[in-house]
């Protein structure tokens, strides 16, 4: 099922698309569909880039095994030792 929805562009993004559109020969749906789905994976790349940094710290607390219900805790006094 699709939905039309309506959007309004300023003349510089008007004409922005106009030129990809003529230099792909793809329709706007077509475009702005591929540009969606682009914009959901940088978010989904830059999602996963913030938790690898997060991993990087697995491993490094030591403690009862209760500690996974108090990592806030745990994490803001390690780092008020910095």
């Amino acid at each position: 099922m699709t939905a039309r929805i309506r959007v309004r562009l300023d003349k510089q993004t008007r004409a922005r698309l106009e030129r990809i559109q003529a230099a792909t020969g793809k329709s706007v749906t077509q475009l702005i569909t591929e540009a969606i789905e682009a914009y959901e994976q940088k978010l989904r790349a830059e999602s996963l880039a913030g938790n690898r940094e997060l991993l990087l710290l697995a491993g490094l607390f030591e403690g009862p095994p209760s500690l996974s219900e108090r990592t806030k805790d745990e994490f803001a006094e390690a780092f008020s030792k910095t």
